[in-house]
């Protein structure tokens, strides 16, 4: 079985997924509002495609909408996989970005 464990490190709220107090996953806030969290999720190799990363997106949204703020979550527009994870977790598409170089 998998716990999830939060950890709050100077202001910022991470979401971390244990199996026998090892690590496998975690969602991770790298910016935080008064009103937005922004967050990042990361899985190890060998637990991906379990259905544990929605799970733990669901998860750590809904732990952030207690604290009175939306969850954001930036993803790649080619990046396919994260795309289903953010639906299956049931968050919805905002906007799009356009990044531009010189």
């Amino acid at each position: 079985g998998f716990t999830v464990e939060a950890r709050t490190v100077e202001g910022y709220t991470s979401f971390y997924l244990l199996a026998d107090h090892q690590v496998q996953g975690y969602v991770k806030t790298i910016r935080s509002s008064k009103n937005f969290a922004e967050v990042y999720i990361e899985l190890k190799p060998p637990i991906r495609g379990q259905g544990l990363a929605p799970k733990l997106l669901r998860h750590a949204m809904l732990q952030v909408h207690r604290q009175r703020q939306r969850l954001f979550y930036a993803v790649a527009a080619d990046n396919a996989p994260s795309m289903a994870t953010a639906r299956r977790a049931g968050l919805r598409q905002a906007f799009s970005l356009c990044r531009f170089i010189s």
